[in-house]
């Protein structure tokens, strides 16, 4: 029955209405586990699973190089997962990655006649963005404030166009598809980023180049072109004036000190790479790690290394970043062959032209950027691979076969999809715990973390919740010494084991710290040494954590040791984020330390910089409402 065509197809069109569902949830929540996250890789894992077991497709034939080497790359990660030191951020890193052959898998199997309709729901997307971006700007907002991470949109926008761009001229595409270039154009203009300007013209480059060199027409390449290049000159008299829009560009003439925030960042993570250059430090936690490393200028969020292949080495260690590299070659000799292929008429070979020339935009921009880690990219990546495997195919019905290996990987494919709802359910137990600790009901939260553990043992955060919860308890009044003892023994083995699976989480030690400094109203108080330790491990694991070093001051002056005391809160006066809750408390807890010791000017240059800190916030404030 499934071989019938009228099935297939019917399976087909479900595939394309499920993979709209994921592409716009990916869109719309890049970077974020929401409920439309979650059905992106719900969605996807059961396409993959369903397509390799019912409808299964030869890759191999027609792939022999890369598609090995990338099958290679997530074998290194899988298995990477049994030794990663935060195994929680791993999984979910690894099935963010694994999106790419997602996609690539069950587009492929799919007929050429509906990869119009995948065309047409990509333009749809870029259209909502311009439409938003419109919205936004009309109200006073730009573009770099999107809900999409403006880095993120660039790239989405991107590679998007040329996906776009490299459809046939019929009726629809000759009128509507200019106009979408225009849109996208322009955003990408208004976004501003300078890394996208250079990929996007890179990008445009390497179109115009392999058109003249398989002699494709110039009015076809500037059918498609014009639109992207008026787009980009219509920006510069949005952007609060020509000239200011002008000189945003200008600074490409210097890329040293334009791109000093990504500099400080590389330098950094240069750094970090030493110490794990061979086995890395675990895919996905280079967010985690990465405080220690990061230098005083450094002024960034610090979740990523804004260069792909940097975070690969840094993540993988150099069997992966080798690995990594070797796919990316292959591929691009692969493209090669079939672009002088006689096999592809004209149409054809334009349409491979853009898809490749989009793939090594954005390939160019994630050297400044994050894009290997941003879901909706991964999304239009897969597709793009999943095209240009189409049209290496001699026809649609040689690309499929039946074997029982497909059918075991279709099988296998079951297991993430598990994993994935076990990771969903222990994530809601976990949300309502924490609302039930908002409704001050601490028994009911602990339930709820149990069973979240349950479901998904690896993640610190349930055991540091119950932890937090029971250190918290120990100021309940009436408790009896007993409860007491229980309750502090049961909040240091939470605590212990939340660090096990994360040793990277800064506020677990901070909370030892916490709780070992216990009154005598509490329980016996700990030997200092034992405070001091967990406050001090703390700060190694982060030294901006402004919580643990206003604690570890405190203590040292309830210890008769104000030397100590300043020279913690002195050793952190540039670790800071600008926007931290806690940076008035502890700059003014620095200026008290420093008259006390009769430092009178320092003290003043502290009041100042909190004065001017507070007008900055209250111009904030006023200014979002």
């Amino acid at each position: 029955m499934l071989s019938n065509p009228a099935y297939l197809r019917a399976f087909d069109l479900c595939c394309l209405s499920i993979f709209a569902f994921c592409l716009g949830g990916s869109l719309f929540f890049t970077g974020t586990e929401g409920v439309l996250f979650l059905g992106t890789q719900v969605g996807l894992w059961s396409l993959a699973a369903f397509r390799l077991f019912f409808h299964p497709i030869a890759v191999e034939p027609y792939h022999p190089g890369w598609v090995k080497a990338l099958g290679c790359l997530y074998l290194l990660w899988a298995l990477s997962l049994f030794w990663s030191p935060v195994p929680a951020y791993s999984q979910v890193m690894f099935l963010r990655l694994a999106t790419v052959s997602l996609v690539l898998v069950f587009v492929l199997g799919m007929p050429s006649s509906l990869w119009a309709l995948c065309r047409g729901l990509v333009a749809a997307s870029l259209v909502v963005l311009i439409g938003w971006a419109l919205w936004q700007f009309l109200n006073g907002d730009s573009p770099r404030a999107s809900y999409l991470n403006k880095n993120s949109l660039a790239g989405y926008l991107i590679l998007g166009t040329f996906l776009v761009a490299g459809g046939p001229r019929g009726f629809y595409w000759r009128w509507i598809c200019p106009g979408i270039l225009l849109g996208t154009g322009t955003l990408v203009g208004l976004i501003g980023s300078r890394g996208a300007f250079l990929g996007l013209g890179f990008g445009l480059l390497v179109v115009v180049v392999l058109c003249f060199r398989h002699q494709m027409s110039a009015r076809g390449l500037s059918w498609r072109i014009t639109p992207v290049g008026i787009g980009l000159l219509t920006s510069l008299p949005l952007t609060q004036g020509a000239g200011q829009g002008l000189a945003r560009l200008s600074t490409l003439a210097d890329p040293v000190h334009s791109g000093n925030d990504r500099v400080m960042i590389w330098l950094s993570s240069w750094d970090m790479l030493q110490t794990k250059w061979m086995s890395g430090w675990g895919l996905g936690v280079y967010g985690l790690a990465y405080p220690p490393f990061r230098k005083l200028a450094d002024e960034s969020v610090g979740h990523f290394a804004h260069n792909d292949p940097l975070q690969i080495w840094i993540e993988s260690g150099l069997p992966g970043f080798l690995l990594a590299g070797a796919t990316t070659l292959l591929f691009l000799l692969w493209v090669a062959g079939n672009l002088r292929s006689e096999r592809l008429d004209g149409k054809g070979r334009l349409e491979m032209i853009w898809i490749l020339s989009g793939l090594t935009a954005v390939g160019l921009h994630s050297l400044v950027t994050f894009h290997l880690y941003v879901y909706s990219i991964l999304i239009l990546g897969g597709l793009a691979l999943a095209r240009l495997s189409q049209l290496s195919i001699p026809d649609d019905s040689g690309g499929r076969t039946s074997t029982k290996r497909f059918r075991l990987i279709g099988s296998a494919c079951l297991v993430p999809l598990v994993l994935i709802l076990f990771q969903a359910g222990s994530q809601w137990k976990t949300e309502l715990a924490i609302d039930a600790i908002r409704v001050n009901q601490p028994d009911r939260a602990i339930v709820l973390l149990e069973t979240a553990r349950r479901f998904w043992p690896s993640n610190d955060f349930n055991w540091y919740m119950d932890g937090e919860i029971h250190r918290q308890a120990l100021d309940t009044p009436g408790l009896t010494p007993e409860v007491k003892q229980e309750f502090r023994q049961r909040s240091e083995r939470m605590l212990l084991e939340a660090l096990s699976r994360n040793p990277f989480r800064s506020m677990t030690a901070f909370r030892l710290g916490q709780l070992k400094e216990t009154t005598e109203e509490n329980g016996p108080s700990a030997l200092p040494e034992d405070v001091i330790q967990w406050y001090a491990k703390a700060l190694k694991i982060n030294p901006r954590n402004l919580s643990a070093r206003l604690a570890l001051a405190r203590y040292h002056r309830r210890q008769s040791s104000p030397d100590q005391a300043r020279a913690v809160l002195e050793e952190g006066v540039d670790w800071y984020y600008p926007d931290s809750r806690e940076l008035p408390g502890y700059l003014g807890t620095l200026m008290v330390s420093r008259r006390a010791q009769g430092d009178v000017e320092g003290a003043l240059q502290l009041e100042k910089r909190i004065q001017s800190l507070m007008e900055k916030r209250q111009q904030k404030m006023e200014r979002d409402g």
